[in-house]
């Protein structure tokens, strides 16, 4: 493997007592407290460059960890341990023959019944992981089942609703076409319209007869009263005076004969008002 002199220039860099980097009190850890000084005066005396930016990506290159955007640490690059600095190299890329690389190279060199057998095995390792995934879930319960027959007719009535509404445009759109009547339809109308007119008059010649009716019946009921409260009038007056037998019997002949002509007069009253009512009419 390479050797790398990134990590002993930084450690020299640290160690040189600048203002704007060194270590921690314990030692294990660099800081920087202003990173354009340091890329401005100090980086280009170790390194080819004077980018801060171009620092920090090597830092993690060689596995620093960054613990702050200000700071960070290496388990072999310590204050008191200059020498273990050598020891870190910078990682290699899988493309550029890493680790995944070297993998990936033996898995190709292997003979092909033995990649078809590995292929399987992963196949059987991933249906077991995810059989087992699908036990730990929890049951479908009664409420969720619940809840997806609700979600369902709901949709259902949604979908029936706008279907509805899509009919009742169409039928809308046709009737608004339909709304010219044809010649034998315009007749058709005119005809019901004098129809309804010639029953509605018919209906308010009625309507007069049963008006006249009843005031005729009402004033033929009044002049029946008027001749008995007469009658009766008659027959207390008579009842009071204390006249003898003949007189009184002669009285009340007297009366009965007003009653019998004051029916008479009434019943024929009526019979003329009824005879006459619908010959007005006709």
């Amino acid at each position: 493997m390479p050797t790398s002199t990134f990590a002993q220039k930084c450690h020299q860099m640290v160690s040189a007592g600048h203002s704007t980097i060194g270590w921690s009190r314990e030692g294990d850890t660099i800081w920087v407290s202003n990173p354009e000084r340091l890329g401005r005066e100090h980086i280009p005396k170790y390194y080819d460059h004077s980018s801060y930016a171009s620092w920090t990506r090597a830092l993690h290159a060689h596995s620093f960890r960054k613990l702050t955007p200000s700071t960070w640490s290496h388990p072999s690059f310590h204050r008191d341990r200059p020498e273990a600095a050598s020891t870190i190299v910078r990682k290699r890329p899988p493309h550029r023959g890493g680790k995944p690389a070297r993998e990936e190279k033996a898995l190709l060199a292997e003979p092909k019944a033995t990649r078809v057998k590995r292929k399987d095995k992963d196949l059987k390792l991933l249906d077991t992981a995810i059989d087992k995934a699908v036990e730990s879930l929890p049951p479908l319960t009664a409420c969720a089942v619940k809840e997806e027959i609700e979600r369902q007719a709901t949709q259902t009535k949604a979908a029936a609703a706008a279907a509805a509404a899509s009919a009742d445009t169409l039928e809308a759109g046709d009737t608004k076409k339909s709304s010219v009547p044809t010649p034998e339809q315009a007749k058709r109308l005119a005809a019901l319209k004098e129809q309804i007119i010639r029953e509605k008059q018919l209906a308010r010649q009625l309507k007069n007869m049963l008006e006249q009716l009843e005031a005729n019946a009402t004033r033929a009921r009044r002049e029946e009263l008027q001749l008995r409260h007469s009658v009766v009038q008659l027959a207390q007056w008579i009842a009071t005076t204390a006249m003898a037998p003949a007189v009184a019997a002669t009285a009340l002949a007297t009366a009965g004969s007003f009653a019998a002509r004051a029916a008479s007069m009434s019943a024929a009253v009526t019979a003329k008002a009824l005879s006459a009512s619908p010959a007005g009419t006709a």
